[in-house]
C-alpha cells in the first residue's frame, strides 16, 4: 500500500501534535478554578490537530508518495539555521532589529529579491507583533540592543 503525500503529512502532524499534547502538562497553572487558563488554547490546538491529521490520514487520494528529488532539503537546513542565528539572537540585538533581520533573510532565500517591497512588509510587521506581544498583551520583549539598557 502506497501513502500519499497528504497521508504522510498527516502522519507527521499526529506525531508532532502528540508530543505537543505530552508537553502541555508541564504548562503551570496559576489557579485550577479558572475556566480559560494557560493550558486552554494549547489542548484546542492539539484538538484540532487530531482532527486535521485523522482526517489526513483516512482520505483516500489517487496521487502517490511524493519524489522526495524533488525537495530542497538544503534550503530546510539553511531556513533550521536561520531559526536556530535568530533565537541566539533575539536577545543580544534586540526583538525589533533581530526580527527584521531574520525576515529579510527568509525572503531572501525564498528567492524574493525587491528590497524595497521586503522592507515595506518587514517594518510593520515587526513592529506590529512587538506591539501586541509588549503591549498589549503585557509580554515583555525588549525592542532593542542589550547594550542599550532598554
Amino acid at each position: 500500500m502506497k501513502a500519499s503525500t497528504d497521508q504522510f503529512g498527516g502522519l507527521f502532524l499526529l506525531l508532532f501534535c502528540s508530543l505537543y499534547a505530552f508537553l502541555i502538562f508541564d504548562i503551570p497553572l496559576l489557579e485550577n478554578s479558572e475556566a480559560f487558563n494557560a493550558r486552554s488554547m494549547p489542548i484546542f490546538l492539539v484538538c484540532v490537530g487530531f482532527i486535521l491529521s485523522i482526517l489526513l490520514l483516512t482520505q483516500r487520494s489517487k496521487e502517490t508518495m511524493a519524489d522526495f528529488s524533488t525537495l530542497d532539503f538544503w534550503r530546510g537546513a539553511r531556513f533550521l539555521l536561520l531559526m536556530s542565528l535568530y533565537g541566539l539572537a533575539i536577545r543580544p540585538m534586540g526583538f525589533l532589529f533581530s526580527t527584521a533581520v531574520f525576515l529579510l533573510c527568509g525572503f531572501w532565500m525564498l528567492g524574493e529579491r525587491k528590497w524595497s517591497k521586503n522592507i515595506a512588509i518587514v517594518i510593520p510587521v515587526v513592529i506590529g507583533f512587538w506591539y501586541l506581544m509588549s503591549q498589549m498583551l503585557g509580554v515583555y520583549v525588549a525592542p532593542l540592543p542589550e547594550i542599550f539598557g532598554v
